[in-house]
């Protein structure tokens, strides 16, 4: 049950600090083009802001479903 409450706090504050996580993305474009080119998420849309912040919140809801799906998944065996 802890899991499930430290997955959810940390989806919530990416949740809301979904701009700092563009910005970083943004800077590492501009910086580290190689480092984003293999690590960057949502890498069509980093020129349109609202757009990359949207895909990235979806992202982080799919990731919590997945995450509760799997846990549950596995306390049912």
């Amino acid at each position: 049950m802890i899991l499930i409450v430290i997955v959810l706090a940390a989806a919530v504050l990416l949740w809301f600090y979904g701009d700092a996580v563009y910005e970083s993305h943004r800077r590492t474009r501009d910086n580290h083009p190689l480092v984003f080119t293999i690590t960057g998420i949502n890498a069509k849309y980093i020129d349109d802001r609202d757009a990359w912040i949207r895909h990235f919140r979806r992202q982080l809801v799919l990731a919590v479903l997945l995450f509760i799906t799997v846990l549950l998944a596995i306390s049912f065996q």
